[in-house]
């Protein structure tokens, strides 16, 4: 694996959808996405191209799903995108 990207996630289901439209195209056998949704218990995630982990409780900070990600990341390079970021069609390459 090359790449994780985290994404920490809570009560913004429209916003995510856009940041996967926009990066599930770009996600290949060596790049991963992790979701890590923080109390919310949002099934629709599942539906995504990701590995999604449903956090029990809401932590109330990004910083507690973030750490949980990095400890179930594989890639060698690991990067966050927030579940509202913009990013570009070619951000991963």
């Amino acid at each position: 694996m090359r790449l994780s990207i985290i994404t920490p996630y809570y009560n913004c289901l429209d916003r995510i959808k856009n940041l996967a439209q926009r990066l599930q195209p770009q996600l290949n056998e060596e790049v991963e996405w992790i979701i890590i949704d923080d109390g919310c218990h949002e099934k629709e995630l599942d539906n995504f191209k990701a590995i999604t982990i449903h956090l029990q409780n809401n932590s109330g900070c990004a910083g507690i799903p973030r750490n949980y990600g990095l400890d179930i990341a594989k890639g060698d390079y690991i990067t966050f995108i927030d579940a509202d970021d913009l990013i570009s069609s070619t951000f991963v390459k």
